[in-house]
Protein backbone atom coordinates (compact mmCIF):
# COMPACT_ATOMS: atom_id res chain seq x y z
CA UNK A 1 0.00 0.00 0.00
CA UNK A 2 1.57 3.44 -1.07
CA UNK A 3 2.99 5.84 1.86
CA UNK A 4 2.55 9.44 0.93
CA UNK A 5 5.68 11.11 1.95
CA UNK A 6 5.93 14.30 4.06
CA UNK A 7 8.17 17.54 4.21
CA UNK A 8 10.31 15.60 6.32
CA UNK A 9 11.05 12.75 4.25
CA UNK A 10 11.40 14.91 1.15
CA UNK A 11 13.67 17.11 3.62
CA UNK A 12 16.20 14.07 4.64
CA UNK A 13 16.41 12.82 1.04
CA UNK A 14 17.55 16.32 0.25
CA UNK A 15 20.32 15.59 3.04
CA UNK A 16 20.68 12.04 2.11
CA UNK A 17 21.74 13.30 -1.02
CA UNK A 18 24.12 15.77 0.23
CA UNK A 19 22.11 19.01 -0.17
CA UNK A 20 24.58 21.55 1.25
CA UNK A 21 23.19 23.53 4.54
CA UNK A 22 25.05 26.09 6.51
CA UNK A 23 24.60 27.24 10.00
CA UNK A 24 24.12 30.53 11.36
CA UNK A 25 27.44 30.95 12.38
CA UNK A 26 29.00 30.22 9.14
CA UNK A 27 26.24 32.16 7.00
CA UNK A 28 27.21 34.94 9.33
CA UNK A 29 31.00 34.84 8.72
CA UNK A 30 30.54 33.72 4.93
CA UNK A 31 28.32 37.01 4.56
CA UNK A 32 31.55 39.14 6.26
CA UNK A 33 34.08 37.09 3.83
CA UNK A 34 31.98 37.86 0.63
CA UNK A 35 29.36 40.65 1.21
CA UNK A 36 27.88 39.75 -2.16
CA UNK A 37 26.75 36.66 -0.70
CA UNK A 38 22.48 36.51 -1.53
CA UNK A 39 20.07 35.73 1.41
CA UNK A 40 16.90 34.69 -0.01
CA UNK A 41 13.82 33.88 1.81
CA UNK A 42 11.60 31.36 0.19
CA UNK A 43 8.80 31.59 2.96
CA UNK A 44 5.17 33.45 1.80
CA UNK A 45 4.84 36.97 1.84
CA UNK A 46 2.71 36.91 5.00
CA UNK A 47 5.64 35.27 6.72
CA UNK A 48 8.15 37.60 5.31
CA UNK A 49 5.88 40.58 6.64
CA UNK A 50 6.09 39.21 10.35
CA UNK A 51 9.41 39.42 10.50
CA UNK A 52 12.81 38.80 8.32
CA UNK A 53 16.83 38.32 8.41
CA UNK A 54 18.33 41.75 7.66
CA UNK A 55 19.50 41.39 3.87
CA UNK A 56 17.11 38.89 2.93
CA UNK A 57 15.32 39.26 -0.34
CA UNK A 58 12.18 37.30 -0.62
CA UNK A 59 11.38 34.92 -3.82
CA UNK A 60 8.88 32.29 -2.35
CA UNK A 61 9.30 28.75 -3.09
CA UNK A 62 6.25 28.79 -5.74
CA UNK A 63 7.77 31.83 -7.95
CA UNK A 64 11.57 30.75 -7.78
CA UNK A 65 12.27 29.34 -11.00
CA UNK A 66 10.49 32.40 -13.11
CA UNK A 67 11.51 35.39 -9.94
CA UNK A 68 15.04 34.44 -9.23
CA UNK A 69 16.56 36.20 -11.51
CA UNK A 70 13.60 39.13 -11.61
CA UNK A 71 13.66 39.83 -8.01
CA UNK A 72 17.60 39.27 -6.81
CA UNK A 73 19.54 39.92 -9.44
CA UNK A 74 17.76 42.51 -11.30
CA UNK A 75 16.70 40.43 -14.31
CA UNK A 76 19.28 38.66 -15.53
CA UNK A 77 21.19 36.01 -13.78
CA UNK A 78 25.25 35.81 -15.65
CA UNK A 79 27.43 33.05 -15.57
CA UNK A 80 29.46 34.57 -12.43
CA UNK A 81 26.20 35.15 -9.93
CA UNK A 82 26.21 31.46 -10.49
CA UNK A 83 29.03 31.43 -9.08
CA UNK A 84 28.37 33.37 -6.18
CA UNK A 85 27.12 31.96 -2.39
CA UNK A 86 23.40 32.24 -1.84
CA UNK A 87 21.76 30.93 1.14
CA UNK A 88 18.16 30.19 1.40
CA UNK A 89 15.95 30.30 4.49
CA UNK A 90 12.75 29.32 5.32
CA UNK A 91 11.06 28.77 8.78
CA UNK A 92 12.64 25.98 10.04
CA UNK A 93 14.90 24.73 7.62
CA UNK A 94 13.11 21.79 5.18
CA UNK A 95 11.98 24.12 2.55
CA UNK A 96 14.74 26.25 1.94
CA UNK A 97 16.55 22.15 1.21
CA UNK A 98 14.33 21.37 -1.51
CA UNK A 99 14.82 25.29 -2.79
CA UNK A 100 18.80 24.53 -2.56
CA UNK A 101 18.48 21.29 -4.56
CA UNK A 102 16.74 23.41 -7.11
CA UNK A 103 18.66 26.39 -7.37
CA UNK A 104 21.97 23.61 -7.68
CA UNK A 105 19.95 22.40 -10.69
CA UNK A 106 19.60 25.73 -12.04
CA UNK A 107 23.23 26.19 -12.32
CA UNK A 108 23.94 27.72 -8.71
CA UNK A 109 27.45 26.33 -7.67
CA UNK A 110 27.43 27.64 -3.95
CA UNK A 111 24.20 27.24 -3.23
CA UNK A 112 23.21 26.37 0.56
CA UNK A 113 20.26 26.07 2.81
CA UNK A 114 20.13 28.05 6.17
CA UNK A 115 20.11 25.41 8.51
CA UNK A 116 16.91 25.81 11.67
CA UNK A 117 15.74 28.63 8.64
CA UNK A 118 13.97 31.72 10.45
CA UNK A 119 13.34 29.79 13.67
CA UNK A 120 16.73 28.92 14.74
CA UNK A 121 17.88 32.76 13.65
CA UNK A 122 15.30 34.12 15.97
CA UNK A 123 15.92 31.92 19.17
CA UNK A 124 19.76 32.78 18.69
CA UNK A 125 18.72 36.79 19.49
CA UNK A 126 19.97 38.00 16.52
CA UNK A 127 18.64 40.83 14.88
CA UNK A 128 15.01 39.93 12.76
CA UNK A 129 13.44 42.88 10.68
CA UNK A 130 9.31 43.34 11.05
CA UNK A 131 7.24 45.21 8.87
CA UNK A 132 5.93 48.37 10.47
CA UNK A 133 2.75 47.42 9.60
CA UNK A 134 2.75 44.54 12.72
CA UNK A 135 4.13 46.34 15.59
CA UNK A 136 4.31 42.86 17.92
Amino acid sequence: MPVMKTMDDFARECRERGVPEIDIEDYIELAQRRPTTKLIDVREKGEWLCGRLPRAINVSRGVLENSLGTIAYNGRITDHDLAQPIVFYCGCGDRSLLVTERAMEMGFENAFSLDGGFKEWAKSGLEIIVDKRFPW
